[in-house]
């Protein structure tokens, strides 16, 4: 919740409704759910309601995460939480994917910076954000170096 909608766009008058994405695409929901095709929020969400579809979309990405890379159950907390905000936000590329699942921890925090939303800076929060899970990546490789 910190990182998704932490300006409460859409909130309104104690509920949540889809608002235009930042990044584009769909409209989004609440904590970042992106609206799929079906998908009727035109009488909003309670706080309940918009928590329990963030957790929803939460365990979706720690499947995707646990697909896509062999070895995540095996990360620390902070290592998974970043990839899971990654994979959530829809910043992780196939080129960090494939430096993560090749163990060259050295290089992933820069690749997955190499990224339009991080270097156009247009957006501050999404900048912020990409950089604490950067930070997390780099926390990790210096770690395996101990």
């Amino acid at each position: 919740k910190k990182v998704e909608n932490s300006v409460k766009s859409g909130f309104k008058d104690g509920r949540w409704y889809p608002h235009k994405s930042i990044e584009g695409g769909s409209p989004t929901i609440a904590y970042g759910h992106k609206v799929l095709a079906g998908e009727d929020f035109s009488k909003g969400l309670t706080e309940k309601e918009a928590t329990d579809l963030l957790k929803r979309d939460i365990e979706s990405k720690e499947k995707l995460a646990r697909n896509r890379i062999p070895n995540y159950n095996k990360y620390p907390d902070y290592v998974r939480n970043a990839i899971i905000n990654a994979l959530f936000r829809g910043d992780m590329g196939p080129k960090t994917l494939g430096l993560i699942n090749s163990g060259k921890w050295d290089s992933v925090a820069t690749e997955y910076l190499n990224h339009e939303n991080y270097k156009s800076g247009k957006y501050k929060q999404i900048k912020d954000r990409m950089k604490l899970n950067a930070d997390a990546f780099s926390r990790y490789a210096k770690e395996l170096k101990k």
